[in-house]
């Protein structure tokens, strides 16, 4: 490790150990911290009112370019399987670097054993799972925290604030807290210098007298006496949508309200929708009616997330509606309040170590079904559900498709009426006509119809974003505006590259001045101040809640301007693109274009999305086109499918693509008359990229086309229902299976596999209801997807509440099993292409 990597690591192990002396405060379970443990493997360590070891902790910083690998890991491990604590102690090891594949076996093995399931981690270490090596090791947990120093202390000056007695202001709570966190800070450095272990330990009322609080400040404040303050307080900021967000099942009903989401039971939910859909605006509608009803929700941006701290995320949002701050302990008081509901929105945007993180954090209480309702909420349903146990069914919404007739109702709430009655229709006309499928977008609507209402002309989406920050500019009077979104664009590539669209204030900064910089030799001298007050009085960066994190006023924002820097070429292409990248490189595309080096980049990593990039690809085709279609179909189709094609231009002008297998020709006029009457073909009057997805499609619609068999004969008892449902449910999940290897690549077949979910089914058989009986007897299965296969027979028509769908016998059972997994898979892969596509 060279200097700097030494002294960051240093300043992240202190980070950590100011944190962790916190928890003393707000733990009567624990009287004192360790910094430098007894032993080597042990960093920190807390200590139980006996003084011995309750938790320890080694925190440990990586540089980018490595990974954590299984023999570290375990080894690690093994070392601390050795310390000499007392049963039931724990061990956590933080790291803000990166895991490579071995390393996520270590992390997902020791998740098993925290909820009971030890087999994984015994074979990883080569021990019997009953022994005492495997018991004391699965009370171990790896966390990955990226955000850094910075976020760490700030975190910590937080968490001092709302100990602090009689403040007089919130500046000068927060220059009290930074000062007492800083004398902590020193003295925690001044213990772990010293060779006596005994002299490395500080008590509890060594760490209140550091921060200049009494011990009576560290007393728990009870959430019951700040639940009607903070009910009146959302009452007084109450959120009503011009057009209200609507929510559609995943579970074979009709689209309902956001208000749903209330419906009592502990069951978790999740929300997907694209950027833009309105689901941020949909949990501030849920809360506003939740508050109406006396009933309470809170909604967390998982951009403020602090790996290991939940309890933290949800008291920094109680504080941020309430005006002042809260112990992290009410957190946890509310987190066990049966109650509430927590919503945490952009859990799909943040990084995959993140998500992992906030999944071990809520393990306990969502398996347990005690505690608040949680609600999350991301781009990506299969995202979303991976912060949920694998074996747990969650209620599971996708935002409703923004349809004709709401968006005329936006339209009409969007422009003046007095510009004449049919104003609205034709501002949605033109708006549509340019948006094209984008017109479902909420966001994105509303924007491009004030565009067309104040008479600012644009061209596509991307146009439509600059012509909406030229317009903030101007509305603002934030001069530099222009020269400040390369800049920030830069700051927002950088961000993404590490899968997130924010960033703690101090590394927030630290981008800006090297954006800056960088941006000097070719634009000349830009202050990284003067670029930051600019982005901030038009109000494109805000900051998210107490933790102040810095973040684009709407996540697409930061799409645009990291799309926009990289057509600009302020930045490099990345490197490891990855599913948030998708639409920073539509922007790019979009006011760059599209060659062969990104449409393979894009096919390779992000297959899905080519339907979308597709109609970018504008370029003439000519002798090269039949070789740059082919590396796109190598790509995207699986071993043994025609990934080549002959072409042949139309008297129309659009050029005809035959499907083959191997290297295409530019055919003669009679030779193409010929193929088009044998082999499939697709014409286009797009590029080469619009041509292979063309053929892409037509190649997917025939291979998912299923059998046209019938489903299994009508049972005649409840007990050959069961039967049947069970039967069949496999024979789908077997088909599922068989079509996803059979239709794609290896490499893309974990995304459509997780989009699909389960293709187990757990449900019951109950007698169907005189109004829905067809002949003779008659069933209905309540049934909800699941890994396995479990179906049994219910006593009556009152059975199986539990679950979250409801179909008739025949309709689940009808179809043939080749039938219905077509289906599955052709809607799990629309879904990812944004849209019917197949």
């Amino acid at each position: 490790m060279g200097g700097v990597d030494t002294y960051r690591g240093i300043a992240y192990q202190h980070a950590q150990a100011v944190l962790s002396a916190l928890d003393v405060l707000e733990s009567d379970e624990l009287s004192s911290i360790r910094v430098e443990g007894n032993d080597d493997v042990i960093d920190i360590e807390l200590l139980d009112v006996s003084g011995r070891v309750a938790v320890g902790k080694q925190a440990k910083v990586r540089a980018d370019e490595y990974t954590w690998a299984k023999a570290e890991l375990v080894g690690l491990l093994r070392r601390w399987a050795a310390v000499d604590a007392p049963e039931g102690a724990s061990f956590q090891f933080v790291t803000d670097g990166r895991l490579g594949p071995s390393g996520v076996q270590v992390r997902d093995a020791l998740a098993e054993a925290a909820a009971g399931r030890r087999a994984s981690l015994a074979e990883l270490l080569g021990e019997d799972a009953d022994g005492a090596t495997v018991r004391k090791i699965a009370c171990a947990t790896l966390v990955q925290d990226p955000g850094g120093t910075g976020a760490l202390l700030a975190r910590a000056d937080r968490q001092v604030m709302a100990l602090l007695p009689s403040v007089r202001s919130r500046v000068d709570a927060m220059e009290r807290a930074r000062s007492a966190v800083d004398a902590l800070l020193r003295l925690l450095l001044d213990r772990a210098c010293r060779p006596d272990a005994a002299h490395r330990v500080v008590s509890r009322d060594e760490i209140c007298c550091a921060l200049g609080i009494p011990p009576s400040s560290t007393a728990v404040r009870s959430w019951a006496d700040m639940r009607d303050p903070y009910l009146a307080a959302i009452a007084a900021d109450a959120h009503f949508a011009a057009v209200p967000a609507r929510l559609h099942p995943q579970a074979d009903q009709p689209a309902v309200g956001v208000d749903a989401l209330l419906v009592d039971g502990a069951t978790p939910g999740a929300v997907a929708g694209p950027t833009g859909a309105g689901k941020s605006t949909a949990a501030r509608e849920l809360r506003t009616a939740a508050a109406a009803q006396g009933r309470v929700v809170i909604v967390a941006h998982a951009e403020t997330y602090i790996p290991g701290r939940v309890d933290a995320l949800v008291a920094d949002t109680v504080s941020d509606v309430l005006g002042r701050e809260i112990p992290t302990l009410t957190g946890r008081q509310i987190l066990a309040d049966n109650g509430t509901v927590i919503v945490i929105d952009g859990v799909s945007e943040v990084p995959e170590p993140v998500r992992t993180a906030l999944a071990e954090d809520l393990r306990a209480s969502v398996a347990s079904g005690r505690g608040a309702r949680l609600i999350l909420l991301g781009r990506g349903l299969a995202a979303v559900r991976s912060v949920l146990p694998a074996s747990f069914a969650p209620s599971l919404f996708r935002m409703e498709p923004f349809g004709r007739v709401r968006r005329q109702a936006l339209a009409e709430c969007t422009v003046d009426t007095s510009a004449g009655e049919g104003a609205a229709r034709v501002a949605l006309a033109r708006a549509e006509r340019a948006l094209g499928d984008a017109a479902g977008n909420p966001m994105l609507l509303e924007m491009t119809i004030g565009l067309i209402a104040s008479g600012v002309p644009f061209e596509d989406r991307a146009a439509v974003y600059n012509a909406f920050l030229d317009r903030l500019a101007i509305k603002t009077g934030a001069d530099g505006l222009g020269v400040a979104t390369v800049v920030l664009g830069a700051c927002f590539a950088r961000l993404l590259d590490e899968g997130r669209r924010y960033s703690d204030p101090y590394t927030w900064r630290r981008l800006l001045v090297e954006a800056a910089r960088d941006q000097s030799a070719v634009i000349g001298p830009i202050e990284a101040s003067a670029v930051d007050e600019t982005a901030r009085r038009s109000g494109l960066l805000v900051r998210l809640g107490q933790s102040e994190t810095v973040a684009a006023v709407h996540d697409s924002f930061a799409d645009y301007l990291a799309g926009l820097a990289l057509a600009r070429g302020a930045v490099a292409f990345p490197t490891d693109v990855k599913a948030c990248d998708e639409e920073r490189l539509l922007f790019a595309a979009q006011i760059g274009g599209l060659d062969l080096v990104f449409a393979e980049t894009v096919a390779s990593r992000l297959p899905f999305a080519l339907p979308r990039f597709a109609p970018l690809d504008r370029r003439a085709l000519g002798d090269g086109s039949a070789e740059e279609l082919s590396v796109v179909l190598r790509a995207v189709l699986p071993p043994g499918a025609p990934t080549c094609a002959d072409l042949w231009r139309h008297p129309d002008g659009r050029v005809v693509a035959f499907s083959r297998f191997d290297a295409g020709v530019w055919l003669t006029d009679d030779a193409a008359h010929a193929a088009m009457a044998t082999r499939p073909w697709v014409a286009g009057a797009g590029g080469p990229i619009d041509l292979a997805v063309r053929l892409w499609r037509q190649w997917l619609v025939g291979a998912l086309r299923g059998m046209g068999a019938t489903g299994r004969p009508r049972p005649t008892s409840a007990e050959e229902a069961r039967d049947a449902v069970a039967s069949h449910a496999a024979d789908v999940a077997a088909e599922v299976d068989r079509l996803v290897r059979a239709t794609m690549p290896a490499g893309h077949r974990a995304a459509v596999a997780a989009e699909i979910g389960p293709t187990g089914l757990t449900g019951q058989i109950l007698p169907a209801h005189d109004n829905l009986r067809r002949r003779g007897a008659d069933w209905t299965v309540a049934y909800t997807q699941t890994k396995g296969i479990d179906v049994s027979v219910s006593d009556g028509h009152t059975g199986g509440d539990a679950h979250l769908s409801r179909r008739t016998l025949d309709s689940l059972i009808g179809a043939s099993a080749s039938s219905e997994a077509a289906k599955r898979v052709s809607e799990a892969i629309d879904r990812l292409a944004g849209g019917r596509w197949l």
